[in-house]
Parts: structure tokens; C-alpha cells; sequence
């Protein structure tokens, strides 16, 4: 038989949909990690800047500090807001050349 030969039924529910029924039934479970404000943002400013940072953020992480290289290089004024928004207590900027 070829696969052509076969019939099927399909359903599709959007991921979305289904994420925000379980949200409303309170199906996740809770938990309070995500309550707790992130400590370190590591600027991304250059990529010479975000080598060192991405060894830095490393070697913090294995101390147990919650930290984070902010995704992509862009102006230090949108990577501060994004900081300030997500209640970061320290913001380090690696700029090309510091050390």
C-alpha cells in the first residue's frame, strides 16, 4: 500500500491557545524561582566585547550568580532600558579594549 492510498484526519490546536488554557486552569505548576530578580547583565556592545563577556558570564554563572550576556550588539541605551526593565542589580559593560 502506498502512502498516497491512505486517508487520514488531522487536528491542529495553536501552541498559544493551548498554552493560554493552561495558564487560565492554573495547570502550571508554581514556582517561585522566576520571582526572584536577576542579579548580573552583561553588556554586548562590540564583538570583541562579547567574547570577553560570554568567558565573564561563564565564570559568574559557576558561582551561582544569576547572569545573563544581553542576545545582540546594540546600542548601550536599549541594553540598559532592557536591564533597568527586568530589575537587573548590576549592569557590566565590556567595552573593546577594557579588560
Amino acid at each position: 500500500m502506498d502512502i498516497a492510498d491512505l486517508t487520514g484526519i488531522g487536528l491542529s490546536l495553536g501552541v498559544d491557545r493551548i498554552y493560554a488554557l493552561m495558564e487560565e486552569l492554573h495547570l502550571f505548576p508554581y514556582d517561585r524561582t522566576w520571582e526572584v530578580s536577576p542579579q548580573v547583565m552583561l553588556t554586548n556592545l562590540s564583538k570583541e566585547a562579547e567574547q570577553l563577556a560570554l568567558r565573564t558570564v561563564t565564570q559568574i554563572r559557576k558561582q551561582g550568580v544569576r547572569s545573563e550576556l544581553y542576545p545582540e550588539q546594540t546600542k548601550l541605551k536599549k541594553q540598559l532600558m532592557y536591564a533597568h526593565k527586568k530589575k537587573y542589580t548590576f549592569c557590566c559593560d565590556h567595552r573593546s579594549g577594557s579588560k
